[in-house]
Order: C-alpha cells, then structure tokens, then sequence
C-alpha cells in the first residue's frame, strides 16, 4: 500500500477510537493473547510479510507498518514497511494505527510518542478483516520515551538503561497495555502530574541487571483530579539485588484529588509493593483488590496520610482480598497524621508468615480514623499478628489526647503470633472499639487512655488472656456483648462503667 490521505471524514472519525468499526475504517482487534506476560517472551525469527491469502489485501485500511530489518525505501504498507522509527511515526495519520513488528534487536528512539495515533506491537499481535499477525516477539524501544497526552501503547517493550523507561507529563489520558519494561535504571514510568483518566492493565515489569529505582511513580498536584486503573501488572524481579524499590508509587499533594482500582496485580519488588503519600489537603479514594504480593522486605501496601500536622487530606481505602505472603514489614500498613480524616476498611486479606506485625495501622496528631478490620487470615508475625496504635503508648499521663479512633475489628483468624495475637493502643481524646468474632492463638490486649472511651467485646475466641488496661485517673465504658471464652479483665486502676459502645 502507498499511504494515501483519502480517507473519508467518516472513517477518520471512526479511526480515532483506534479500531472500532464504522464508515470507511476496518475493525484491529489485539491478537490472540491469554492471560498477562509474567517473565521474558519467547523470541521466535519475526514473522514474515504475511501472505494473507486470496483475494489479497496488501494492507489493511488505517494501519501503518514497521520493521526494523526491511529493506530501505519502504512506504509503510504490510509488504514494505518503513525501516526507520521517527519516519514511521510523522507518516501515520493521526487516529491511525502504527504496527511495529519486532524486527531485529533494539529500536534506539529517545523522543515523544504523539498521543493522536496508536501504537501496536508484534508482541500483542491483532486481527482485521483479511489480515493478521499473531502475537510474538515485543518490539524493542530504547531510549528516552516520552508519553504524549493521549497516548496509547500496547505490545511493545521499553528499555532504558540510562535513565526512565517513559516518562510522561502534564496528561489527561494515557493508556499502556499488554507491554514490557525492562533493561531500566531509572523507573520504568515515571508520570509527572495527570489530570483525567490512566489505565496501565497487563504490563509485565521486569529487572533484569540493572539497579533501577520505581516500577510505576505518578505524582498528581495543584487540582489534579486523577482516575488511574492499574489491573493485571506483573513485577518480577530475578535478581533480589537489583530489583525496584516500590512497584507502584501514588503521591497526592496540594488540593489534587486521586482516584486508584487496582486489582490482580502481582508484586515481587525489593521494597513496598505499593506505596500511596496523601498530603496537605488532597484526597484519595482507592479500592485494592485480589493483589498478590511476595517477599516484600518494607510493607505490600502502605499509605501514609498527612505528612504535617496542618495537614488536612482525606484518605478512604479498601484493602479487600489480597495476598500477602512472607512480608519482612507488616501486609498492610495504613498512617494517619496531621489533621487528617481517614476511613480504612482492611478484609478478607491473608498475611502469611507476616514480619513483626501482619496488619499495622497508626493513628496520630488530631487526625481521625474510622476503620474495619474483618475476616482477615494472619498467620507467624514475628511480634503482633494485629496492632492498632494511636497517639503513643509510653510517655505516662503528660502525652497530650487529641485525635479519635473508631474501630471494629470482626471475624478474623490470628495464629503463630511471637508476642500477641492482637494489641491496640487508644491513647486519644476520644475513641471505640468493638470486638467480635475473631479467634486467636494468643493473648489480646488493650490499653485505654482517653478522655471519652468505650470498648465493646462478644463471641470472641482468645487463646489467652483478654485484659484491657484502664489506668488510674481515666474512665471506660464497656459494652459486654458476651464475652466468655474468656471474660475480659481490667487491669488498672480506672473506673469501668456498663454502657454501649458503637463505633
């Protein structure tokens, strides 16, 4: 096919959906591809120019082609495809598709993909009418990548070995899918302010030898208002010495807001699997589901809320039914400081030989926390399987109370703990917590310090002492909802009054 220009207003408009059907344009579905890359591909010979039988269609409406290995002098079509990479993308039309076959070796490229065309790779293949060419090799971009708004990448591979995979800035939507990143000392993306939609779904992480630093890291300011979808990604990591520090990095600063779903991602990295700053007066709202993280030495998820006691950003996550297996730092850990307000809601998680604590959450300052720890499996924390502290648990009766913590901690399983199965510190000025349902292998204990406290406790099945410490000075409501196996002692020498406590 000589690239021709002739495309009806029509099918232009068609085009820019990148492949859905209508007017004169031709329906590019992605190849046949199962499940998500976990590891290096196969590298099989690139497939040839296809035949694609008879009658013959030289090349498909809307699709430009390249190949690093054809011959000079190309034109873009199937049968003769541009062999230079910056020539490819000026020639193809914007809404149109740029096919890039794997060729041979690496593309050097250091510049910026436009975000009015798309960009297709061998390694994700497609499919339209007459015409296809099956999954194999990821052509191979290195160099300085950067992420025009708009942007959409799938099947290729990324590499940099000074510096970033891509970058990208400024940007109301990107969309990257079913691609690699490796070969890389900086991160593998690094996105610098969004303000609209993001999705990363299906994208392998890879480190092979280099020392690089972030899998994913966006950074979203000012007023932002950012929607990141992040499913289906793989960090892997076969070399432990030189792995990613953090998979995916999240900040939210100034008054921005951000938006994360991310589910069945799978994290190996040599740091936090996820890791979520939340300042000044910014707000997140974030859903984390059925993710797996492995060997993560610091935390799988952390999120840490106010970063300054005049902080006063929001944070409300979901932490629903993840893996967490041998953490070296807690499954989970959720901090609140400043004058933040923070709802956390933590079910339907395993944390299995979890470090010193399995699930850690921290209340602190004036912030205000309002949590849901519930069905959640723990087993082998090397100290507290659950710990829940606000304000500090040490400094006597001149630590100020300021803050409140409303917890229910229901229905979860706690095994193997070194020192406690449960342990929360309430040092507030005003907090409840309930308790109901769980099991535990070991003690549970709790330490009230609070100008306005109660605590409630029913069903619960404690392999040991159950004892909440009420110190000499300070009050407590307890809401005995049929605590027997066994029956809650108070310690302390503070007053314990019959009431209702509903967090």
């Amino acid at each position: 096919m000589k690239i021709t220009w002739k495309h009806s207003i029509i099918s232009l408009l068609s085009l820019i959906t990148f492949g859905c059907g209508g007017g004169g344009g031709t329906d590019i579905v992605a190849g046949p591809v199962t499940g998500k890359p976990t590891g290096q591909p196969s590298t099989p010979a690139p497939n040839p120019i296809p035949n694609p039988g008879t009658p013959p269609v030289l090349s498909p409406d809307g699709v430009v082609f390249f190949q690093s290995n054809a011959s000079a002098g190309g034109d873009g079509s199937a049968t003769s495809p541009f062999n230079d990479f910056a020539t490819a993308l000026a020639s193809t039309p914007a809404g149109e598709t740029l096919f890039l076959y794997a060729g041979s070796g690496p593309i050097p490229f250091s510049g910026t993909i436009p975000g009015n065309i798309r960009i297709l790779g061998e390694g994700l293949g497609f499919t339209t009418t007459g015409f296809s060419v099956t999954a194999g090799a990821f052509p191979r971009l290195q160099g300085q990548i950067t992420l025009a708004d708009g942007a959409v990448v799938q099947g290729v591979q990324f590499e940099n070995p000074t510096g970033h995979g891509a970058t990208a800035a400024n940007v109301t939507s990107l969309t990257l899918d079913s691609n690699r990143f490796t070969n890389i000392s900086g991160d593998a993306l690094h996105i610098e302010r969004a303000n609209g939609t993001l999705r990363l779904t299906n994208n392998a992480i890879v480190d092979d030898s280099l020392d690089p630093t972030d899998g994913v890291d966006v950074t979203v300011a000012g007023s932002d208002n950012l929607n990141l979808t992040f499913n289906s990604n793989t960090f892997s990591t076969p070399s432990r010495a030189n792995s990613f520090d953090n998979g995916l990095k999240l900040t939210a600063q100034g008054s921005s807001q951000l938006t994360l779903n991310a589910q069945s991602n799978t994290f190996d990295v040599q740091g936090r699997g996820v890791q979520i700053q939340v300042s000044e007066t910014s707000v997140f709202n974030g859903t984390l589901t059925q993710n797996t993280f492995t060997q993560t030495p610091l935390e799988g998820i952390s999120l840490t809320t106010g970063l300054a006691t005049t902080d006063t950003a929001q944070a409300t996550i979901v932490v629903d039914n993840n893996t967490f297996n041998q953490p070296l730092g807690p499954g989970v850990s959720l901090l609140a400081g400043g004058a933040t307000t923070n709802n956390w809601t933590v079910q339907n998680n395993t944390v299995n030989a979890g470090g010193n604590f399995g699930l850690l959450l921290v209340r602190g300052d004036s912030a205000f926390a309002r949590s849901s720890v519930s069905n959640n499996q723990i087993s082998n924390a090397q100290q507290v399987g659950f710990q829940y502290t606000s304000g500090t648990a040490s400094g006597g009766f001149t630590v100020p109370l300021a803050g409140e913590d409303r917890i229910t901690v229901s229905g979860n399983q706690v095994t193997g703990s070194g020192v406690s199965s449960m342990n929360l510190n309430l040092v507030s000025q005003t907090h409840a917590a309930l308790l109901t349902g769980n099991t535990t292998g070991g003690p549970v204990v709790m330490l009230a310090r609070a100008t306005n406290a109660c605590a409630g406790a029913g069903s619960n099945n404690v392999g040991g002492a159950f004892a909440i410490n009420v110190e000499n000075g300070f009050s407590l409501i307890f809401d005995n909802r049929g605590q027997t196996t066994p029956a809650v002692s108070f310690p302390g020498a503070g007053t314990v009054t019959p009431g209702a406590c509903i967090p």
